[in-house]
C-alpha cells in the first residue's frame, strides 16, 4: 500500500489501496489461474480528515471515480466537510465483471477502521455510508457486517449485489436506512426503491423519497441539490434539514 497521510492541516490526504482476491464468480476461477489474470485489485482512496465522532463513507457506482461526474462527490465531501457532518472518506468503484462492488467497498470500509484516529481524531467513530447505483447495492449488502455503521443512505441502488446478500444483510440491520430514487429511473425503476425500502425489516427507522421528474443519473440542477442535501437530510442529528424540491 503507497501512501501519503497527514492531518496536519486537516486537508485533503489520498491513498492507493493494493491487494489480492480471487474472484467473486466461480465460473472465472479458471481464468483466474493463468498468470494473467493474476493482477491486484486497487482502489483510490480520498479522505478529508476532521475532529469528529462520525466517518461518512461515501462509495460510488460502477466506473465513476471519487469526484463522481462533473465533480458531484468532491463538492459534496467539501459541504459535508465545511458543516462538520462529519469525516468524509470516499473512492473511486472500478466496477469489474469479476468482482463484486463489495469486494471493493469491504477493502474501504476496512481502511477507515484501522484509519479512524488518523481521519476523525477517536479510534471508535460511528460509520455513515453513502452508496450510489451499484455502491448503493454493496452498501446495502455490507451495513449489517460492521457494527460500527449507524446509518446508511441507498442512492438509486441497483441490482448488482446478489439479491441473498442484501436480503439477509438488511433484515439484520438495526440503524437507520434512508433510500432516494428518481421517479423516473430508466436503469433501475423507481420499484428498485421500493424494494430496497421494504427489506429493511429490522431497521431502527427507515425512509423512502421518490424524487419527482429525476432519472438515474439525478441530473439538472434540482435533482443535483436534492443529492447534495440528501446526506444532510439521513445525517444531520438535528433531522431539520427539509428535502429542497
Amino acid at each position: 500500500m503507497s501512501t501519503h497521510e497527514s492531518r496536519a492541516s486537516l486537508s485533503t490526504f489520498t491513498t492507493t489501496l493494493h491487494w489480492m482476491q480471487k474472484p467473486n464468480d466461480p465460473e472465472m476461477l479458471q481464468l483466474y489461474l493463468r498468470p494473467i489474470q493474476k493482477q491486484p485489485l486497487s482502489l483510490t482512496v480520498m479522505v478529508r480528515p476532521l475532529d469528529s465522532d462520525r466517518i461518512i463513507i461515501n462509495f460510488p457506482s460502477a466506473g465513476e471515480d471519487c469526484d463522481g461526474p462533473g465533480g458531484r462527490y468532491k463538492r459534496l465531501a467539501d459541504l459535508m466537510y465545511q458543516q462538520k457532518l462529519g469525516a468524509v472518506v470516499r473512492s473511486n468503484n472500478p466496477g469489474s465483471e469479476l468482482f463484486l462492488p463489495s469486494t471493493y467497498l469491504s477493502r474501504l470500509i476496512d481502511y477507515t477502521i484501522r484509519r479512524a484516529r488518523l481521519i476523525s481524531g477517536t479510534t471508535n467513530p460511528d460509520l455513515l455510508l453513502i452508496g450510489y447505483s451499484s455502491g448503493a447495492s454493496a452498501v446495502a449488502a455490507l451495513a449489517a457486517s460492521y457494527q460500527k455503521v449507524s446509518r446508511i443512505l441507498l442512492i438509486a441502488p441497483s441490482g448488482d449485489m446478489p439479491q441473498t446478500s442484501v436480503q439477509k444483510s438488511l433484515s439484520q440491520f438495526t440503524g437507520e436506512v434512508y433510500t432516494i430514487i428518481g421517479e423516473d429511473d430508466e436503469v433501475v425503476g423507481a420499484r428498485a426503491g421500493y424494494i430496497y425500502h421494504d427489506l429493511a425489516t429490522a431497521a431502527s427507522r427507515k425512509q423512502l423519497v421518490i424524487v419527482s421528474d429525476c432519472g438515474h443519473s439525478f441530473q439538472g440542477e434540482q435533482n443535483e441539490r436534492v443529492l447534495q442535501q440528501a446526506p444532510f437530510h439521513a445525517f444531520n442529528r438535528s433531522e431539520l434539514v427539509r428535502w429542497g424540491y
